[in-house]
């Protein structure tokens, strides 16, 4: 059988395999799905709902789904209520809890799980032998780096307790900016990003994949280091993932990787902009457009771009804005460097594993 790119809507998607043999890929805004075979989706709607008693509210940003203890734990960040300075971005990094993957969670804590003074997007989270790190993005938000007013987003880890009650000594940068291709959207908006952290090992080597860029310029790299907490060398060959305009494939990226289930093929699950529609036993939705501020009544966290320039946005039909969930497949080289079979809008074989 085949399927082709797109497959559902979905923002900053991360997908995981569960012990029921159903992949769950969760969405920015709290969006879950269930799929057989990471091709055809279930709509399970929100993950949570956050309540009266919570210290957060709204919609999460790129929200991870793991299974560690024999429990299935969400981390994300997320709005405070708390916020006395009426910052714009005030988002913290929490977890939640459930014994099933479809949920409910709930907040074991009641707090955050991790307050830094600034706002923290785009959570990670690796295990290895009962250790565990969090990897997470410094949002641009207030961070000014050299001259000329520029911002930038880093990516930061510290070891995460294994109760997931909070870090296990200080934080320390990972990456950040530093390759020609991250500075393709700075005269837009006098930012550089580095975002969506996704760490892996393979043989004796970490991979951290991150995004850089905004809508207009979005993609991938990856970096390699010897040790969890680093030092990362990012790849002389990123981006591994960039837009296709001939393809209508705009901004991809965001990205986490997922094995087959017989675990013969790794998969690359992000998300991209594209015109293309659905074609495998997914219905299409009407895409609804959205303002900035809580998350829609909908539930799907659609996306509104204020930031984004509007010569470039102007060049793209309102109903195509909207994020799409796409997979490819990635693999590591002989000699250990990442290569992706994509972005992709033609049929391909379905994953490995599936009857």
């Amino acid at each position: 059988m085949l399927y082709r790119n797109p497959l559902q809507f979905g923002s900053d998607p991360f997908a995981m395999l569960a012990r029921d043999g159903y992949y769950y890929i969760l969405c920015s805004g709290w969006q879950l799905y269930r799929s057989p075979d990471l091709v055809r989706y279930e709509d399970l709607g929100a993950a949570c709902t956050p309540g009266e008693d919570d210290w957060f509210y709204g919609g999460a940003s790129a929200p991870e789904l793991y299974y560690f203890h024999g429990k299935y734990w969400i981390f994300h960040t997320t709005e405070a209520k708390d916020n006395p300075w009426d910052e714009a971005e005030n988002r913290k990094i929490g977890v939640l809890v459930s014994d099933r993957p479809e949920g409910p969670y709930r907040d074991p804590l009641g707090r955050p799980l991790y307050d830094p003074p600034y706002c923290p997007i785009d959570i990670n989270v690796y295990e290895e032998n009962g250790r565990f790190w969090l990897y997470w993005s410094h949002s641009c938000y207030h961070h000014p780096v050299g001259r000329n007013d520029i911002e930038e987003s880093w990516i930061c880890g510290a070891e995460l307790k294994p109760d997931f009650t909070g870090l296990l000594g200080e934080e320390k940068l990972m990456i950040r900016p530093c390759q020609e291709w991250e500075n393709h959207t700075l005269p837009l908006h006098k930012r550089r990003w580095n975002e969506g952290p996704f760490v892996m090992k393979h043989g004796d080597t970490y991979y951290m994949m991150f995004s850089a860029n905004t809508f207009e310029d979005y993609g991938v790299g990856y970096a390699t280091a010897s040790d969890p907490m680093g030092p990362w060398t990012k790849a002389e060959e990123n981006p591994i993932l960039s837009e296709v305009p001939g393809a209508g494939i705009w901004a991809p990226g965001h990205n986490s990787v997922v094995a087959s289930k017989d675990g013969s093929e790794l998969f690359m699950v992000y998300h991209m902009i594209t015109d293309t529609p659905f074609t495998n036993g997914t219905p299409e939705r009407p895409w609804k457009a959205r303002t900035a501020g809580a998350l829609p009544a909908d539930g799907y966290a659609l996306q509104h771009w204020p930031g984004y320039a509007p010569e470039y946005m102007n060049l793209i039909p309102p109903k195509d804005k909207a994020r799409k969930i796409a997979v490819d497949r990635i693999r590591f080289t002989e000699d250990g460097r990442l290569e992706l079979c994509g972005p992709t809008v033609t049929p391909q074989p379905y994953p490995s594993g599936n009857e």
